[in-house]
């Protein structure tokens, strides 16, 4: 799956959410045409419902708002018009927030802007990688925050954006660290350093920056490799990230942490 083309992986999940939800690959359906007609993009969103998150989903729709062509972003994450409260009057101009149901009961349109927040239902894993997948295919940083998420995308090997919380915090740092370790190894200049740091350093005095998380799409191989610093993908997913128990394959430099667990 980590090689797979747009075009397989856009056959892959519309078969997979027409199986799952007729409607939900109706819509599916429609947005893979609106992409291949129109130049539309769409990705996967994920964990910023909660008030802690609100600035850094805030930040990293403004990154989609800046992209030149329009993006359709699907979330199983409950919001309401409240997530518009931090976005000036121009910026709620163009975004338009709908749902799979109001798109079922408009007899399948999509109201558009330019960016547009879909929410649907909850999906089987199967769904859930193929859609992170597509998102990195058609060139878009998905955003998540749960381990499921994370070690997805991981293994994947695709760049993604967090939304930091309280009991993700280590995790995300494990992976700043790794991210930081393989961009020396391909010889990056300071400048990419401080690029990951803002987007993957949640400390006090460097602030994540997710206004910047499209911009991170240039760093694929570093995610593309990241994965070799993990001794074993059932580890990955039993312990999340870099939190690996047995920890003795990673650099000196990944092991100040103890591991910690946060499903």
């Amino acid at each position: 799956m980590r090689n797979w083309s747009l075009a397989t992986t856009e056959k892959f999940l519309l078969k997979q959410t027409t199986e799952f939800n007729p409607q939900l690959g109706q819509l599916m359906a429609k947005v893979i045409e609106a992409r291949k007609t129109e130049g539309v993009k769409y990705s996967l969103a994920y964990g910023f419902s909660i008030p802690q998150v609100k600035r850094q989903a805030r930040d990293y729709f403004r990154s989609l708002l800046s992209q030149p062509t329009p993006t359709i972003v699907f979330t199983p994450s409950a919001f309401g018009e409240s997530l518009l409260n931090s976005f000036s009057e121009n910026e709620k101009n163009n975004i338009k927030l709908t749902s799979l149901k109001e798109f079922s009961e408009s007899g399948g349109q999509l109201e558009r802007g330019h960016l547009t927040v879909v929410q649907i239902p909850n999906v089987p894993h199967h769904v859930f990688a193929s859609l992170l997948l597509a998102s990195n295919r058609n060139r878009v940083v998905p955003l998540g925050a749960g381990d499921g998420f994370f070690t997805t995308a991981l293994s994947l090997g695709i760049p993604f954006a967090p939304t930091i919380v309280e009991w993700n915090i280590r995790n995300v740092r494990a992976l700043s660290r790794i991210l930081q370790v393989e961009a020396l190894r391909q010889k990056l200049d300071f400048s990419h350093m401080q690029n990951l740091r803002r987007v993957y350093s949640p400390i006090p005095s460097e602030p994540i920056d997710l206004a910047r998380s499209q911009q991170i799409l240039r760093y694929e191989s570093l995610f593309r490799t990241a994965i070799t610093q993990i001794p074993d993908l059932v580890d990955l997913l039993d312990s999340t990230v870099g939190f690996i128990r047995k920890d003795k394959a990673l650099p000196e430099s990944l092991r100040p942490w103890k591991p910690h667990r946060s499903w």
